[in-house]
């Protein structure tokens, strides 16, 4: 069986260096969202906020990981999950933060009745001030939550939603899972991109070689069981150049260094038409990140110039097909 690529494991000290600048994006996207989600209090843009959330961290997190050469994935999902806690922590801070300057500003409206003080004479300014502040102290980030939660989940600005309670933490609990699977698919992505530990560098660049119509299952087949490099470079030979189904051989490889060992992946891509018209293509990988030396790329270049050539010369015989004459019931005239 050919060899495919994996993570080596390894990861630069640089990557150290880099986390706490990611975190501190991370917290300061965080401000920004929860006044987005203050500011546009309607659901669907909260979805949508939520996933600009996931991606900014998932984008955080890929900066270190390629900045840092991060080929390992544990690390990589140690760094996603610094990042998440971050950034919601910072949000549930910053929303704990203005709701206490807004509590403190109401307290100060407040008259003595209206603080609940039961004195048989009136307060002055400095013990009702007194009394203010512990009160405020009171209102800690668990008795914020807890109000959050009676009070309902808001999709509108000054109208409370028609559930609360529990669903508050089962919304809650759904804008995690939205942020930690776009936030980690990027970040995970990128720690399992192909590296070359020989230069050093990242294998990002990516050339189609060859686009292969798939005419029969017989290819996809022959494709999908090969044993060697040599198997996949030993292209199946289609009916027509027409199909849906087509498999993009794609060639990973470190730019500028095409004398080095690069990444082979297959992707059978097969294209249809939805209801309203437009065409959607599905991906399925028959082949990812498989190692090939320099050599074996040239032997796939050639390989793919000589089936372009055979089909466009099979092409040119459809279009010079010689057409039959037309059938007549008249019979010869006889000389």
């Amino acid at each position: 069986m050919f060899q495919v690529y994996n993570p080596s494991g390894r990861f630069s000290p640089l990557a150290l260096v880099l986390m706490p600048i990611a975190a501190i994006a991370v917290v300061a996207l965080s401000y920004v969202y929860q006044l987005g989600l203050y500011w546009i209090p309607l659901i669907y843009v909260n979805f949508l906020l939520t996933w600009c959330m996931g991606m900014a961290i998932g984008k955080a997190g890929e900066f270190v990981i390629v900045a840092g050469h991060v080929r390992n994935v544990a690390v990589s999902i140690f760094l996603l999950a610094i990042l998440v806690v971050l950034g919601l922590g910072a949000k549930f801070g910053f929303q704990y933060i203005h709701a206490r300057i807004a509590f403190a500003e109401q307290l100060s409206q407040w008259t003595q009745q209206e603080l609940g003080v039961d004195a048989d004479r009136q307060l002055d300014r400095d013990e009702l001030e007194r009394i203010r502040k512990v009160i405020l102290a009171d209102y800690t980030f668990l008795r914020h939550i807890e109000d959050r939660v009676a009070s309902g989940w808001h999709i509108g600005r000054g109208a409370k939603a028609p559930v609360s309670g529990p669903i508050v933490y089962l919304v809650w609990i759904t804008e995690l899972g939205i942020i930690v699977y776009f936030g980690g698919t990027v970040i995970l992505e990128a720690a399992r991109r192909p590296y070359s530990e020989k230069l050093g560098r990242w294998a990002n660049s990516v050339t189609n070689e060859m686009s292969l119509p798939i005419t029969n299952p017989v290819m996809v087949a022959k494709i999908s069981t090969a044993k060697s490099v040599q198997d996949l470079l030993t292209l199946p030979i289609p009916d027509t150049d027409e199909s849906d189904k087509v498999a993009v051989y794609q060639v990973h490889s470190v730019p500028n260094a095409s004398d080095e060992d690069a990444y082979l992946s297959v992707d059978l891509q097969t294209y249809s038409r939805n209801a309203k018209g437009e065409i959607e293509v599905a991906h399925e990988y028959l082949v990812k990140l498989a190692i090939i030396t320099a050599a074996e790329r040239a032997q796939l270049k050639e390989n793919a110039e000589l089936m372009q050539e055979a089909l466009e010369a099979y092409r040119a015989s459809l279009a010079n097909r010689p057409t039959e004459p037309e059938a007549t019931d008249e019979e010869p005239e006889q000389a």
